[in-house]
């Protein structure tokens, strides 16, 4: 792991590396979209999944387009870095399966109408009784 990150400064910032900028940010809260803001030099974004701020990532959608993005979970990030157009799709699919939650659902609707939309998406069967698997 070592040895990338290596080499994504050495292609930056070439034998100047010692005198570089973070190129990498943890992101949570708009706090921290305010220093990204401050460094031109940030090139990979590791979004907290665990406590997801909507205006974080409503922020990132509009204006997020010169970023790599992974996930973030108790302060450890993930390995595989994607591409702007990746996360806008992902996000949005996302934010659909959540905006079409109905409403009057309790806990348990809410996980059972989770699991078989996304299982739906997926594409895989996820009940072989086609019935069991409608809302």
């Amino acid at each position: 792991m070592f040895t990338f990150f290596f080499i994504l400064y050495y292609n930056e910032y070439g034998d100047n590396m010692k005198d570089t900028e973070q190129i990498m940010i943890n992101i949570s809260t708009m706090n921290d979209i305010e220093k990204l803001k401050k460094n031109n030099h940030i090139k990979y974004i590791n979004l907290d999944i665990e406590d997801v701020n909507l205006d974080v990532i409503y922020y990132l959608l509009e204006n997020g387009q010169d970023y790599y993005y992974t996930e973030l979970t108790k302060e450890k990030r993930g390995y595989i870095y994607v591409p702007y157009h990746i996360f806008k799709t992902s996000e949005l699919f996302i934010l659909k399966i959540l905006n079409n939650i109905p409403v009057t659902f309790n806990r348990l609707e809410i996980a059972r109408y989770l699991y078989i939309t996304i299982g739906k998406n997926i594409g895989y069967d996820i009940n072989i009784i086609p019935e069991k698997n409608d809302i």
